[in-house]
């Protein structure tokens, strides 16, 4: 496990643990459909379509409709090579973290919505001709969001149905090549990509549990 997802479930571990204490917090785990386009100088339009997996949590204090929204995500995928020899095989972790919305349609069904910061850290590796073996490292920023519907069957137990939207704006690439198994590294380039530009749409089912605070049992009584 490397240390972006180290940190990604750290940050996770802690807010569940912090706003769990005194809040209603909702916390699930669940598979999505990732679809991202993607395009910048320097960079192919490429369309990225796999399945992945995400962490969430939304946490309400005092009963309010307004609250804290997390989300982690990580998938593994391939996508056709920039540099030849077939596909690139990639790895993506990223954090959207922001104030999260619910409103209630009845006892057991609540809309909720989300919408803040989006971090993505992006590894592509792929060989080209010969033993020549290239790495793109990625750091990408821009906003992050998330809507759907939450059905709780018991005060404990969930599940939700929605989808996470982004935008990224930003990137912050590194490409090296070696053509001897990394005993030698050439740096290609290091800086943002220009005109850069990133679009994404997963829809996603998780199953979650909910938590109502150190000093209660059951879910709260709503007003």
């Amino acid at each position: 496990m490397n240390r972006v997802t180290l940190i990604l479930l750290l940050i996770f571990g802690i807010g569940s643990s912090v706003f769990a204490r005194q809040s209603e917090v909702w916390q699930s785990f669940g598979l999505s459909f990732e679809n991202y386009f993607e395009n910048g100088v320097g960079l192919e339009n490429t369309y990225v379509g796999s399945l992945g997996v995400n962490f969430s949590l939304y946490s309400f204090t005092n009963n309010s409709n307004i609250g804290l929204f997390a989300a982690i995500g990580f998938i593994s995928f391939s996508v056709a090579g920039n540099h030849g020899g077939g596909y690139a095989l990639g790895f993506r972790r990223s954090l959207v973290i922001g104030p999260g919305f619910r409103r209630d349609i009845n006892e057991n069904l609540a809309f909720h919505s989300g919408l803040g910061l989006s971090f993505q850290w992006l590894l592509l590796s792929n060989s080209g001709s010969g033993s020549v073996i290239y790495h793109d490292s990625r750091w990408l920023f821009g906003i992050g969001g998330d809507i759907g519907f939450k059905y709780s069957f018991t005060d404990a137990v969930h599940v939700r149905v929605g989808a996470n939207v982004s935008y990224y704006f930003a990137n912050n690439r590194r490409l090296d090549r070696t053509d001897d198994n990394w005993g030698t590294t050439v740096r290609i380039s290091d800086g943002w990509v220009e005109n850069y530009f990133k679009l994404g749409i997963s829809p996603y089912i998780s199953i979650g549990f909910n938590s109502y605070g150190t000093q209660r049992r059951g879910r709260p009584t709503r007003e």
